[in-house]
């Protein structure tokens, strides 16, 4: 069954691959009161699945909407997976069939476009990774001890020589079927359900960075010119403007 069409009344969208990237996200703002999106994944229907290979298709459903003139700024999520620099360049590729206007030219650089096309990819600042790598200190930090324990585990199975990307996914695997209540508890809904925000808690110092972005991007609309690069520290705050003095404003000649 086809999705029916998106209905925006928030500037801003978030596109993210599958669902378990749409609960993550939908946590962390509520979780750090952060401004609103709407957060949409790249799934085309209700009976497939989404993926790094279908914003192309997602973009183009957003295109079409009556309420696309509205969007200031549409925000892309992609996992880095091995190469960071490679999946950017894939997204950007997507943009360009997508015929919203000229790619980004780096990561979290919007384009000259409008709306405005954002790329992240998670990690931020990492080669290589999933949203389970971005997930895994959080847990770590939860409970130490038990961290600890599942540290031994994969090293003992030898999976710590697997890619990072893998190696996360089995320790958050081993690590949530040992905490959660229910032992195959999927990622999703560890943020979904209220019973399970312990296991991952999205206040974690190490999404910060993540949260900033999204704050960013709340503040892009009131950036007039050139728009600059979401990574640079409070690269979107303006100087407030200053109001004169009615002390110091020229009154008006009485007739």
């Amino acid at each position: 069954m086809a999705l029916p069409p998106p209905v925006f009344t928030l500037p801003r969208v978030l596109v993210c691959e599958g669902n378990e990237d749409k609960a993550f996200f939908e946590r962390l703002i509520n979780t750090r009161n952060l401004p609103r999106f709407h957060i949409r994944t790249t799934a085309p229907s209700r009976t497939e699945v989404g993926g790094n290979t279908r914003f192309v298709t997602a973009l183009r459903q957003i295109k079409v909407t009556r309420q696309y003139g509205l969007l200031k700024n549409i925000l892309l999520v992609t996992e880095a997976d091995d190469n960071a620099t490679a999946r950017f360049r894939w997204i950007c590729d997507q943009i360009s069939a997508a015929g919203v206007g000229p790619p980004p030219s780096s990561i979290l650089t919007p384009s000259k476009s409008i709306p405005a096309i954002i790329v992240m990819t998670i990690p931020l600042d990492a080669k290589s990774g999933c949203l389970e790598t971005i997930c895994e200190l959080p847990a770590r930090r939860a409970d130490v001890q038990i961290a600890a324990t599942v540290d031994n585990f994969v090293a003992m199975s030898g999976k710590n020589r697997w890619p990072l990307r893998h190696q996360t996914k089995v320790w958050l695997r081993a690590n949530l079927t040992v905490r959660a209540d229910d032992p195959f508890v999927f990622l999703g809904s560890v943020f979904r359900e209220e019973k399970n925000k312990h296991l991952i808690p999205l206040d974690d110092p190490s999404l910060d960075g993540i949260a900033k972005v999204l704050e960013g991007i709340g503040r892009l609309g009131d950036v007039q010119g050139d728009k600059p690069s979401l990574s640079a520290p409070d690269a979107q705050t303006k100087p407030p403007r200053r109001r004169k003095s009615p002390h110091t404003r020229n009154p008006r000649k009485r007739v």
